[in-house]
């Protein structure tokens, strides 16, 4: 018997949640029990789902309030495709899987924690809270979430416990791996050399990943190490960024600070890096740390979502918001005798292979699916 899995989602942008479906369907497409069809609420695929055979939907909903034809449209899609289980990843894609066909399974995805609710949008605001009561619906089978401190803030909540459980992100730890030759691209792109120390940021920009934050804490780095250089990856990261490049020029920070905006290679990017940073303020579960560590690379973090757990003592752990403790964290793990970081380096990488490879995660997942069956 095949199971038929209708994963349901907010957008295909690239992002943490949607990059997790696009594996997790890739490693069960590869398993005879499984099929899968996506519906994808807005428009836009940054992911090759026809490689899988496997069929996305868009339904071009306007951000904001969907209309009722888009709820219609939408109900008949899912009465044509007839899943045995229907899985939502993130907030507003709960709320519609609910609409989407009576009597059939449904799987919550919570991809987010509640570090700092103040910054989400005030529709994303009344649907987390909404959906504490939703949750609670017989038809709700499971909410996944994918962090421990995330399960924790939403059942506070209100979120229902017997509902719960955790899986964290996996990681292809082929795919991300360390790549000898990242810094000699570095160098020659940039004009760096190996005594230059490689501080790094792969997010895209939002309030929410306080970049403003990394750049005047990196003030305080340079200060102490002249020779570290800040690499800010991610959309909205480029010359057209007027915030950031005053802030970066009001800092005195301009022959320090590169804006790369997003990038193809992302293993290649983080192998490059001496250290790799988040300093969010809310995170769920980040994936660039996992993914720098896989290329084993020492992190920074700020103590939001599931980050902390991700690191497992490995690399720094700081307040959110605290620029100056962020600082120095970078300082210290840059000034580490290089025998301690080339084995933490080690540590960094073998943790992701043991604890949040791919195929491990992806039966996690597929436990949970056979179960509703």
């Amino acid at each position: 018997m095949t199971v038929k899995i209708l994963h349901v989602i907010t957008s295909l942008a690239r992002g943490g949640a949607e990059n997790m479906l696009y594996k997790l369907v890739e490693s069960l497409s590869q398993e005879t029990g499984f099929s899968h069809e996506v519906i994808c609420l807005t428009s836009g695929n940054q992911f090759d789902f026809d490689r899988l055979a496997v069929p996305v939907h868009h339904l071009g909903m306007a951000r904001g309030f969907p209309s009722l034809a888009d709820f219609h449209s939408m109900k008949k899609l899912v009465y044509k495709i007839k899943p045995d289980v229907i899985h939502g990843w993130m907030y507003h894609a709960n709320i519609a899987a609910v609409a989407a066909r009576a009597n059939t399974p449904i799987v919550w995805g919570v991809r987010h924690s509640l570090d700092d609710i103040v910054h989400e949008k005030i529709l994303t605001k009344i649907i987390i809270y909404f959906g504490s009561f939703i949750a609670r619906w017989r038809r709700i089978k499971k909410v996944i979430y994918c962090s421990q401190a995330s399960r924790v803030q939403h059942e506070r909540l209100g979120y229902p416990p017997n509902k719960s459980v955790f899986i964290p992100n996996g990681f292809d730890c082929v795919k991300f791996s360390p790549q000898p030759n990242a810094r000699a691209f570095l160098n020659l792109q940039y004009g760096f050399d190996d005594a230059h120390k490689v501080v790094g940021i792969a997010a895209r920009y939002h309030p929410i990943k306080n970049h403003a934050g990394l750049i005047r804490a990196f003030k305080f780095v340079v200060d102490r190490l002249p020779m570290a250089r800040l690499l800010l990856c991610g959309k909205g990261l480029d010359s057209n960024n007027l915030v950031i490049s005053s802030l970066i020029d009001r800092c005195n920070l301009t022959s320090k600070v590169f804006l790369l905006d997003e990038q193809d290679d992302m293993p290649r990017f983080f192998s490059a890096l001496d250290v790799n940073v988040l300093c969010s303020y809310s995170e769920g579960f980040p994936n660039v740390l996992g993914e720098a560590m896989a290329c084993g690379v020492q992190c920074v973090t700020t103590d939001a979502g599931g980050a902390a757990s991700i690191l497992g003592g490995i690399g720094k752990v700081v307040p959110i918001g605290e620029d100056e403790a962020l600082a120095e964290a970078i300082v210290e793990l840059l000034t580490q005798p290089q025998v301690i970081r080339d084995e933490q380096r080690r540590r960094a990488r073998m943790r992701i292979q043991e604890e949040y490879s791919l195929p491990m995660v992806a039966e996690r997942y597929a436990s949970v699916y056979r179960d509703l069956c």
